[in-house]
């Protein structure tokens, strides 16, 4: 297909999601859709001969009528586009922001709502991505989305929905990521699949020097700060640390924090996931943690002393919660566990450290996160 006929039939496909999206936000009404439908009508008549017997036009069919038109200029493009050859990184791009922002969505709705179908909708997302099926990706997104069109204006009239922009920011990111899986051909895989899937679980290594990401809420600060101080004292230096809450190992000016981890994920990354109740409230910090999961890096669970490990919310992560980890607590359990992670630091860095200068900084260690 041609890209002006291309860009040609997004447009329509665009003005008619835009349209859609006002009516089920209750910002206009069934004859402004009708009228965009009847230009596409019109406009494609020799493409869909069909399509007339097919739209109703009646009293509460413009949501079904506006799918049929969408459904039928989505297909002319996929089918349109399935013997041109797709470009490998874009649809790589694709498949890790869909999975660095699926957290963060999952985290929103079940913010919001523990009802049965949206929350079904999502586990079977979270399969679809693992399994790399675009077929059912494309579908379920779909679906996620048809819930959010439904659900909106009673999000906005919420009065106790604390986290309405969310909310909008979520159902914004799955429609654009609607419009970028329609250009992928539901058997495109095939032999990229396997190639693809290969890339995902091992990362291709741009440089030998590792790097340590903490994962963290910014309330638990006070924690984040005392296991900087302990990887720093280790002999790490600061550019091979990214941790958000200290000036010295923080995301570069001007760069975005998911396009810098996107970036250095290629790198050999060891992130530390330090897990709270604020934590699993956090779309920012279940899209970080969600892409530990996609690059298959190495992780370490560390616990605020009061988190909740009954939390639903922590047993539904993609990553595995049943991986052992420390909590911050003053005992000899940490101690044992503080000190395997120094091992393993260590050997990642190819660094030493006396046995007198290590327990200090254990000493030191335990103390900040004790201290009120």
């Amino acid at each position: 297909m041609e890209k002006k006929k291309k860009e040609f039939i997004q447009n329509y496909i665009n003005q008619l999601q835009q349209e859609l999206d006002s009516f089920s936000e209750g910002n206009s009404d069934e004859s402004s859709v009708f009228d965009i439908i009847v230009e596409i009508k019109g406009v494609f008549a020799a493409d869909f001969p069909d399509l007339d017997a097919n739209l109703s036009f009646n009293n509460g069919s413009a949501i079904r009528d506006a799918k049929i038109v969408l459904g039928l200029l989505n297909k002319a493009l996929i089918e349109d586009s399935v013997s041109e050859d797709i470009d490998n990184a874009e649809y790589e791009e694709s498949m890790n922001d869909l999975q660095l922002s699926f957290e963060g969505i999952r985290a929103t709705v079940g913010d919001y709502t523990k009802e049965g179908l949206i929350n079904n909708y999502l586990n079977q997302l979270s399969k679809a991505i693992e399994n790399q099926d675009i077929k059912n990706i494309k579908k379920l997104l779909n679906l996620v989305y048809d819930w959010y069109c439904r659900e909106i204006s009673k999000i906005n009239q919420n009065e106790w929905c604390f986290n309405k922009e969310e909310h909008r920011e979520a159902k914004n990111i799955v429609k654009t990521l609607i419009t970028r899986f329609n250009n992928i051909p539901d058997d495109y895989i095939a032999k990229t699949r396997k190639n693809t899937l290969q890339k995902l679980k091992q990362p291709v290594t741009k440089n030998n020097v590792p790097l340590i990401f903490i994962s963290h809420s910014s309330s638990d600060k006070k924690y984040g700060d005392a296991l900087r101080k302990f990887i720093i004292g280790l002999g790490v230096k600061d550019d091979q640390l990214i941790y958000t809450s200290h000036p010295l190992n923080k995301i570069p000016l001007d760069k975005n924090i998911y396009e810098y981890l996107r970036e250095n994920f290629n790198n050999k990354v060891f992130m530390i996931i330090l897990w709270s109740d604020a934590y699993l409230e956090s779309p920012a910090c279940l899209n970080e943690m969600g892409a530990a999961w996609v690059t298959q890096s190495d992780y370490t669970n560390i616990y605020n002393p009061n988190f909740t490990f009954g939390n639903p919310k922590y047993h539904q992560c993609a990553v595995d919660t049943r991986k052992m980890g420390a909590v911050l607590r003053n005992d000899e359990h940490c101690k044992a566990n503080m000190i395997e992670l120094k091992d393993k630091i260590l050997k990642m860095f190819n660094l030493e450290i006396d046995e007198k200068h290590f327990m200090v900084l254990l000493d030191e260690f335990m103390k900040d996160i004790t201290d009120k």
